[in-house]
């Protein structure tokens, strides 16, 4: 069986001028009530690290495939120590935001959080990969209003003012890549290579050009299911990129080059291939990142240094998904809302059956209308109560027994110098 290196010696060439240690300990879970954050459903977790609330503390976000939905998990802890416990959805337009639903490849929300449009505020960005569509991909931009919610969704556009499409796309990370002061877009796709779209609007209004594959050493960038995180990687003052393949690892291509003028040439691996079997939990080894890796990099402790967050799928198995306290409330309140509305929904539909034979039967035109109209508002109320049991139908099946993904959520602490 293969063992899982727990700690790795980034050898960046001798030229360079940053004194960053680039050695890695061994992977964390990240915790939630004090056990390992665990999606479950479909897997890919995707995390990410960002004050999401303005209260000082980095809040971790947490993307899954299930539903198309955006785990926040407030941080009740302290930046170099953080907690997390219960968890919220992302809201926009005052609902919870939802992409297209992606059962089958496991792609789901994969949050990036930056200021897009450069108005002071923090944006959410991601895409959607609709399978109705042929995997129709497109990037998404939720902005940040100025009382801190959230607008619904809109199409990122090129300059000809078409929504941006890609086939088998996966969700952006975005970052000023070529240094002229505007926020470009960097994806990957799902066959493999990375592509730039230069960002050719202004900073209020962002356009996208047309993609371009992004090379390292004159060769396409291409691994399998490709996830690119655009960071200053070893805190030389330039943009590197980290690349996360469908196999666990993540790659680290060092710009060799300017802010300005950013020359990618070979790459160091930072976390290597997954050893988890894709197949149930009896033949996958315990505390190990699994596969469909889903990366960003964030200070997670606060001491100066970038971290690797790592969400992954790993480990099929049957049964109940782990819930936590406020989950288990949760699908307590469906099973109860769904046994209420169905009670009212099948009083109501004897109602509206009788009204609309009261209707049918009359001779008076008075009699008629008033049955009608006393028909059609109780149609109304059905058709509105089928709403409420469809929702808690599938808040029944999300935290309910099936057949099912483990996501972890898990974090590389980098090591400092003087360890």
């Amino acid at each position: 069986m293969q063992t899982f290196i727990l700690s790795l010696l980034i050898a960046f060439p001798p030229d360079t001028e940053s004194k960053v240690s680039t050695e890695l300990a061994a992977p964390q879970h990240i915790l939630a009530h004090g056990k390992p954050i665990n999606i479950a459903r479909s897997g890919e977790a995707s995390p990410w690290l960002e004050d999401f609330d303005g209260d000082g503390l980095k809040d971790l976000l947490v993307g899954e495939a299930r539903g198309g939905r955006l785990r926040i998990y407030p941080n009740v802890g302290t930046n170099k120590a953080p907690k997390f416990g219960d968890y919220e959805w992302f809201k926009a337009g005052g609902e919870v935001a939802r992409i297209p639903d992606s059962m089958g490849d496991h792609l789901g929300f994969k949050p990036d959080m930056v200021d897009l449009d450069q108005d002071g505020l923090t944006d959410m960005v991601t895409a959607s990969n609709e399978l109705a569509r042929g995997r129709l991909s497109e990037l998404l931009w939720f902005r940040r209003l100025q009382d801190g919610t959230f607008a619904k969704a809109v199409k990122l556009r090129g300059p000809d003012g078409e929504p941006i499409q890609g086939k088998n796309d996966i969700p952006p990370s975005c970052a000023d890549w070529d240094g002229d002061g505007l926020i470009d877009i960097i994806i990957g796709t799902l066959r493999g290579g990375v592509m730039f779209l230069k960002n050719v609007g202004s900073a209020s209004a962002p356009q996208f050009a047309e993609a371009v594959p992004l090379r390292s050493a004159g060769q396409p960038i291409d691994p399998f299911w490709a996830q690119p995180c655009v960071t200053d990687w070893d805190l030389d003052g330039v943009l590197d990129l980290l690349v996360a393949a469908s196999d666990g690892s993540v790659v680290c291509y060092r710009n060799q080059g300017t802010r300005t003028n950013p020359q990618l040439d070979g790459f160091v691996t930072l976390v290597p291939k997954s050893p988890v079997q894709r197949e149930d939990d009896k033949v996958s080894p315990p505390g190990q990142p699994g596969w469909h890796a889903s990366v960003s990099v964030s200070d997670y402790n606060s001491d100066g240094l970038p971290d690797l967050l790592l969400g992954d799928c790993s480990g099929w198995f049957k049964g109940m998904p782990p819930l936590n306290p406020h989950e288990v409330k949760r699908a307590a309140r469906s099973q109860a809302e769904f046994e209420e509305a169905r009670t009212e929904w099948s009083k109501l539909f004897r109602q509206y059956r009788k009204a609309r034979s009261k209707a049918s039967e009359s001779e008076e035109a008075s009699t008629v209308n008033t049955n009608s109209t006393n028909a059609d508002a109780l149609r109304e109320k059905v058709n509105q109560l089928s709403a409420q049991i469809a929702a808690a139908q599938e808040g029944i099946a999300y935290d309910g027994s099936q057949y099912q993904l483990h996501g972890y959520v898990w974090v590389f602490l980098r090591k400092s110098v003087d360890h």
